[in-house]
Parts: structure tokens; C-alpha cells; sequence
């Protein structure tokens, strides 16, 4: 607990920003060692065939980045200041707020304080241009979507093809018609819970209960439970991945390696690096 308080006391970091802690050679070996045991075990029996997109790429988690954060990290988001705002929403960030806050994901890890990652062929489709291996702790929880996307996953979207971001956009705008409140700030829970506690006439047109709070129409109606989404840790999430590329989240501990570092080392440095497991030596360099 004290060596990961020495890199809990050096990502503290302004809302929108990742905590991301580079470290050294000796302390990434350290921490694999010590705390991803699933990971090394999943990877320990991964056929590796190919430098790049191998035939296993999907077990593991990665994500990229817009710029080179080190070739080894550690990330640790729930005891940083870090607040995910949605980047690229054209509806605000409605939909990150309230599914942060439901009483219904208060098992899960919070949506705006958390890392996101995904196999390998979605990570690889999104921007930036550093990819990095994710190595989560094996006590962190992982949230797992039903599909690629984790706004996606839900059935107002499966059912409908209505993009949740812009359903909760709608929301946010019929609450504000009944209530005759403008909503302005899309970053503050304490504004809007007053509101979104009361009783209305049907705000979202579908399955709506009268009888019920908004806030409780939105615990049920978003339960993840019902939207089958899943909270696991690493080595049943690598199965799920095996199936299917899915989107993931965490606020807890995980490791991070640059791809282009770790591609780039020869088998000496990947034992010296991995040396519990062989499982990097099956590549053919």
C-alpha cells in the first residue's frame, strides 16, 4: 500500500485529464509481479502468430492516446481530481453525468472517472496515434459492455436506434419545458438532482411510470442489469472479449506499456521484461 501511495501522490490532475503516472523498468516489473497475476496467466496461453494484429489481440485491453505518455505507466483514476467530460458529444454531456450518478451503476465504476479501453481492432479505430497495452489490477472491476459501444449497449438504442447521448439531450430539454428551469451546466449533478426528483407527465415516451419520480424512471429504465452489462475482473473480461470486441471501463489500479516499445524489443528484452511467463517469446521476430 505505501509504494502505490508514492504514485497516488504524483497523479493528481485537473478534471478532462487522464492520471496517468509514468514509472520505470524495475517498478513495472514490480507491480505486474505483485498485482496482475489474471493478466499474466491470460496471456501465458494466448497463441501470439503475428508482430501486430495477432489472432489473440481481442483477450487483452487496450486504448490509444494523442500523444506518447511514456513506456511505462501506471494509472490509478478514482483517487485522482480526474472527471471524464464527454470529448466529442454534440449533445453535451448529459448522458456521462447522470449514468455517473444512478443509484442503479453505483456497483459499477463511474463512467466520468474512468479509463476506457477495448480489443484491439476498436482501440486501433479510434484516434491518436500512441497505442498502449492496459494491465488492470486484478482486484479492479471492470464494467463490460453487451456491444462495441458502451452507449450502444442500451436497449432504448437496440430497439429503437435512437444514440443514448442524444435521447438524454431530450430528456434534459423536456424536463426543462415542464419544469420551466433552463439546464445549462451538464458537469453538476447537485444542479439538476432537484429536478430529475420530482414527478412529471411522461418525459422520455416510453415505458414511463406517472407514478414515479424521474429519477427513479431512469434508475429503472437504465438499469444495467436489464441492458446486460457486466462487472468483472480481468480474466473473465478476456473471455468476453474472446467472443466479442467490447468497450470496457475501470477506476481502479492498472499498468500501461506502449505497443510501439514493446513491439520493438527483441526476445531478450521481453524475458527480462515478462519474466515469469514466455508467452511474448511466441511471437516470430
Amino acid at each position: 500500500m505505501k509504494y502505490l501511495k508514492y504514485f497516488e501522490s504524483h497523479i493528481r490532475q485537473g478534471p478532462g485529464q487522464l492520471p496517468l503516472q509514468k514509472i520505470n523498468l524495475e517498478e513495472f516489473k514490480k507491480l505486474l509481479q505483485e498485482n496482475c497475476k489474471q493478466f499474466l496467466e491470460v496471456a501465458q496461453n494466448i497463441n501470439f502468430t503475428k508482430y501486430s494484429e495477432w489472432s489473440g489481440s481481442e483477450q487483452l485491453l487496450f486504448r490509444k492516446f494523442n500523444s506518447n505518455h511514456g513506456d511505462f505507466v501506471f494509472t490509478h483514476p478514482k483517487v485522482s481530481e480526474h472527471r471524464r467530460i464527454a470529448p466529442w458529444s454534440d449533445w453535451g454531456n448529459w448522458h456521462n453525468l447522470i449514468i455517473s450518478n444512478l443509484d442503479s451503476w453505483k456497483e459499477y465504476p463511474r463512467r466520468n472517472k474512468s479509463m476506457i479501453a477495448s480489443g484491439w481492432s476498436r482501440a486501433k479505430s479510434h484516434m491518436g496515434l500512441d497505442m498502449y497495452l492496459v494491465i488492470p489490477f486484478d482486484k479492479t472491476k471492470i464494467g463490460v459492455c453487451e456491444s462495441e459501444d458502451f452507449w450502444n449497449s442500451f436497449n432504448v438504442y437496440r430497439q429503437n436506434r435512437l444514440y443514448i447521448p442524444q435521447w438524454f439531450k431530450n430528456i434534459i430539454q423536456n424536463l426543462s419545458s415542464q419544469s420551466g428551469v433552463t439546464f445549462s451546466n451538464d458537469d453538476s449533478w447537485e444542479d439538476i438532482l432537484p429536478y430529475l426528483d420530482k414527478k412529471y407527465e411522461n418525459i422520455f415516451y416510453r415505458e414511463y411510470d406517472v407514478n414515479k419520480t424521474l429519477l427513479e424512471n431512469l434508475n429503472e429504465f437504465l438499469n444495467p442489469k436489464k441492458n446486460q452489462f457486466r462487472l468483472e475482473t480481468f480474466s473473465k473480461v478476456s473471455k468476453l472479449q474472446k467472443q466479442k470486441c467490447r468497450e470496457c471501463w475501470f477506476e481502479d489500479e492498472a499498468l500501461l506499456i506502449s505497443w510501439k516499445y514493446l513491439t520493438n524489443l527483441n526476445k531478450e528484452e521481453i524475458q527480462e521484461l515478462f519474466p515469469s511467463v514466455g508467452f511474448f517469446s511466441k511471437f516470430k521476430l
